[in-house]
């Protein structure tokens, strides 16, 4: 059983760092942004466990937190996006139904 006084080393993820160069998918980009996240992720725990000095930590915190909402609104940013392009897409559909309801029209 580990005790609280033990110090194991921290590590979230594996690493991806080889996939990086080389032609990535859709996926394989999600892997790499993914594991800079956890790394960085990592790299603030680690600071964190470096220090007691409770100002430090918050600031520490606050730094997390920030880079947290800049991902969200980022995710955000990226469904409004995706809802864009969706409704590009029906508005080009509603343009060419149209236009072939006014050739009927004018026809008859």
């Amino acid at each position: 059983m580990q005790t609280l006084n033990e110090k194991k080393p921290l590590r979230l993820v594996k690493s991806t760092d080889n996939l990086e160069g080389s032609t990535m998918t859709g996926f394989t980009k999600t892997m790499v942004a993914s594991d800079k996240y956890y790394k960085q992720v990592e790299y603030y725990a680690q600071q964190i466990l470096r220090t007691s000095d409770v100002a430090e930590i918050i600031n520490i915190l606050d730094v997390v937190l920030s880079e947290t909402n800049g991902l969200q609104l980022t995710g955000e940013v990226s469904a409004a996006q995706e809802k864009i392009q969706h409704a590009e897409q029906k508005i080009e559909l509603l343009e060419n139904e149209l236009e072939q309801l006014r050739e009927l029209v004018h026809t008859d």
